[in-house]
């Protein structure tokens, strides 16, 4: 029963994650514009080239491909690509795919993307910045209780800036405590 619950919680938190990066990265990519992103070799440019390859943002959708390039910004420092490697794991794992790195490169991604968000969270306005961090703390990813006060925490204060996903998992975590759902 228990892992049951695990695994639709898994479910729900890989389709919250993946509508985010659908709602955030809209602007269609051209196969010219993805070779002068790689060309410049900045963090920034290198997840850019990841978003597109995860998205299929126009170039087919390759996962693998999506996790190479998000490597290659984390290596240059980029937060974003992290969290990206780090949101991708389940999605990855469930593919079978061969990893262009170790697979421990998830776990340090997490606590990386945790570390770099928390540092530029201290002053930020940002929305999205506060349900990323809800969603690496989130409990039912592989962490232990106190980190779900601190993921409730960040998901709501995002929600409070209007986060619609945020409103949506915050929604669905507290019919799912209560049996509703």
């Amino acid at each position: 029963m228990k892992n049951r619950i695990y695994l639709s919680m898994a479910f729900i938190f890989i389709y919250f994650v993946a509508l985010g990066f659908a709602q955030q990265n809209n602007k269609l990519i051209t196969p010219s514009i993805i070779n002068n992103l790689i060309s410049d070799g900045s963090r920034t440019s290198l997840y850019k080239v990841g978003v597109a390859y995860e998205t299929g943002n126009g170039i087919k959708k390759d996962l693998r491909t999506a996790l190479k390039w998000y490597y290659a910004a984390a290596v240059k420092g980029s937060v974003d690509a992290h969290y990206a490697i780090w949101s991708l794991w389940e999605e990855a794992s469930m593919s079978n795919i061969d990893f262009p790195f170790p697979s421990s490169q998830f776990d340090k991604s997490r606590k990386l993307a945790i570390e770099g968000y928390e540092h530029i969270s201290h002053n930020a306005k940002n929305p999205e910045l506060f349900y990323r961090l809800g969603l690496l703390y989130d409990p039912g990813v592989g962490v232990d209780e106190p980190e779900a006060q601190i993921s409730e925490k960040y998901l709501t204060k995002a929600a409070n800036m209007g986060h619609k996903e945020a409103k949506d998992l915050l929604k669905f975590k507290r019919d799912f405590e209560f049996g509703r759902e």
